[in-house]
């Protein structure tokens, strides 16, 4: 839809890093509270933890993009 926002950030080296025996892949996806309409009512006004939804999604882009850096 319009109101749809998505940021994606990349950076890579030329040459792979020593001591490193795992791909360092990170995917984060975050609602804020305040994009959907709701606003914390706690003392701090944290967003808190990621929701189910939230995990399912990382999991869901993580997975297809890891065998294209091999």
């Amino acid at each position: 839809d319009d109101e749809t926002m998505l940021l994606s950030a990349t950076s890579a080296g030329k040459h792979p890093r020593e001591g490193f025996d795992f791909f360092p892949l990170t995917v984060d996806v975050e609602e804020r509270s305040y994009a959907a309409g709701k606003i914390p009512g706690s003392f701090f006004r944290r967003e808190g933890r990621p929701s189910t939804e939230a995990i399912l999604v990382c999991r869901l882009i993580d997975r297809p993009l890891r065998p294209s850096f091999v």
